[in-house]
């Protein structure tokens, strides 16, 4: 019998069989990097030391996801965990930022990593204000252009001077205004410069001392106590073509010492001897039974002990040290300085701060150690306005030095700061308007500052008066 050859299924049925098909391993699955879920916007309040943002991702694979900043301009400003958590190195400050372009809203791009890859995201925090427990209350309307605040040293009632001659007291705690016309009864007819409560100890050098101005007197410093009624009087300087500054502030040398600062914004007379312009005055009580007869009015010894000042703002004791702000058009300064050291030359016309204003200037005698420039911008003015050093219970200004400027702008900087031997720039200077925004009114254009048990009073040019506390 005859065999017939069979072939295997595989060879009769080829197509069947699955064609030209080599077999081989299968088409591996794609890898996908992360993608980034989490906004790519947030805010935190300022003074924030924990986590202000949390990054999220998705990772199709289910493989673990890590990050880090990847860049952007603030980049060095923050740190990120594994688990995304963002927070910044430092606590941001509204009142003094620290971004690159100076507008609270930082710039940093943080990126997830995996095993399939990597995605960035482009991300802004931006910081928001804290009044930082500090409150603001207008108590009183309705001054006159107002030059001056002075604490009387009875708790927290004050003087305040009109230019045109009124003076008045005002209760701190409640507004109230009471007129003193006994005041200007008793002084020498003038336009008030500023105005100070002088305690000097003793009942022969009590009461009010007044800066004044008149085109018979010239500049004169005048005495009155309104509970003897003993009244002096003594020429300062001449009278003057066009108006200058003048401001009062005590020292902390001599008990009772008063300093006088008479501004030369021409400049031609802050370095001659023989003007008062330009010139910084010491004023120390003196005895009355001390001569052969008893005066009939405050006893006060007037010695000039400085010149190169252009346009005084004020001063006093700030954590025991003496501050005279001078106003500049190019620079505006705050200087410190020891009430018995000599000679005492604040550098006018030389100088405007750290500004030469001439060629070829002599070196500084007392420089400046703390100064911004005249202008517009967030750190710059029209007109710096001598503050307070501020001790209390606030705790955003407590160890400040709180000031202002004639443009609205209040200001602050830590004291320790300005003690430490070094000058300080606009940089370093918080800027606090935002914080010092009142219950009702506007703080235009501040003119004085004063304190009185740790409670601080702002006089604003418009008539306006504010207190500030512990919100």
């Amino acid at each position: 019998m005859m065999r017939l050859a069979v072939a295997p299924p595989c060879l009769a049925m080829m197509v069947g069989c699955g064609g030209g098909s080599s077999g081989g391993s299968p088409t591996p699955t794609a890898t996908v990097p992360p993608t980034i879920t989490s906004a790519a916007a947030a805010t935190t309040p300022e003074n924030a030391s924990g986590t202000v943002y949390t990054a999220t991702a998705l990772e199709p694979q289910g493989a673990a996801i890590s990050w880090d900043i990847a860049a952007g301009a603030d980049a060095a400003r923050f740190a990120i965990a594994a688990n995304g958590n963002l927070s910044f190195r430092t606590p941001p400050n509204f009142d003094l930022p620290a971004d690159g372009n100076g507008d609270n809203i930082y710039e940093v791009a943080i990126r997830a990593n995996s095993a399939n890859g990597s995605v960035t995201q482009s991300l802004q925090i931006a910081v928001t204000n804290d009044r930082e427990g500090i409150r603001v209350t207008r108590i009183a309307t309705g001054l006159t252009d107002p030059v001056g605040i002075a604490s009387t040293y009875d708790g927290l009632r004050f003087v305040i001077a009109e230019r045109a001659g009124r003076v008045v007291e005002i209760d701190g705690a409640t507004g109230v205004i009471s007129e003193m016309p006994n005041v200007a009864a008793n002084i020498r007819a003038g336009e008030i410069l500023d105005i100070l409560y002088a305690s000097g100890g003793s009942s022969y050098s009590d009461g009010l001392l007044l800066l004044t101005h008149s085109a018979v007197d010239g500049l004169l410093l005048q005495g009155y106590s309104p509970t003897s009624g003993r009244k002096m009087s003594r020429q300062l300087a001449a009278p003057w073509s066009s108006r200058v500054a003048g401001s009062l502030f005590t020292g902390n040398g001599t008990p009772g010492e008063i300093f006088a600062a008479i501004g030369d914004p021409g400049g031609n007379l802050a370095q001659t001897d023989g003007s008062g312009y330009g010139k910084l005055f010491s004023i120390i009580p003196g005895d009355p039974y001390a001569g052969a007869s008893v005066p009939s009015g405050p006893v006060f010894h007037v010695r000039v002990v400085g010149d190169g000042i252009r346009a005084p703002s004020g001063g006093e004791i700030a954590f025991n040290e003496v501050l005279l702000v001078d106003q500049g058009a190019a620079q505006h300064e705050i200087s410190r300085f020891v009430a018995a050291a000599r000679p005492l030359d604040f550098g006018w016309p030389s100088y405007e701060g750290t500004q030469a204003m001439v060629a070829s200037p002599p070196p500084q005698v007392v420089g400046p150690l703390l100064g911004y420039a005249f202008g517009t911008g967030p750190r710059k003015g029209t007109g710096i306005i001598a503050g307070t050093g501020y001790a209390g219970a606030i705790p955003g200004i407590v160890g400040h030095y709180v000031f202002g400027d004639r443009n609205g702008s209040i200001f602050s900087i830590r004291y320790d700061r300005m003690i430490d031997g070094a000058y300080h720039g606009a940089d370093e200077i918080e800027l606090r308007t935002a914080d010092f925004a009142p219950n009702a009114g506007t703080i235009n254009s501040p003119v004085a500052f004063a304190i009185a048990f740790q409670t601080i009073f702002i006089l604003d040019a418009d008539g306006e008066v504010f207190r500030v506390d512990a919100s």
